[in-house]
């Protein structure tokens, strides 16, 4: 199952570029794994988030929210922030910011 996901993921983005690509990839991969459903759910919104940054053309608000998920950074928190500072710019991120907000803070506690 890792490799399929791992595989979907690179088809999505392309092949890794950075250390952060490959960073990002293990941890999106790793958080779908989760045998928890609502988990699963959070770490595919987390991915959408990044997937619609990069679709807008907003490259370096994706990267910077890659690193916040990627450095143990609260991701639920992460997200919304970024998607703060983008403003009222896009519907997809309007309607992710508000399934986000249903999610537990705390994510690491």
């Amino acid at each position: 199952m890792r490799d399929k996901i791992k595989i979907a993921l690179r088809e999505l983005y392309g092949n890794e570029k950075t250390n952060l690509d490959r960073v990002f990839i293990e941890v999106i991969t790793e958080g779908l794994l989760i045998s928890e459903w609502f988990e699963k759910e959070k770490w595919a919104t987390f991915n959408q988030v990044v997937f619609e940054l990069n679709s807008i053309g907003e490259i370096k608000k994706a990267q910077e929210l890659q690193y916040y998920l990627t450095d143990n950074n609260d991701p639920i928190i992460a997200c919304l922030t970024i998607i703060e500072r983008m403003g009222n710019k896009n519907n997809e991120l309007a309607r992710l910011y508000e399934k986000i907000t249903t999610f537990n803070v705390n994510f690491y506690e």
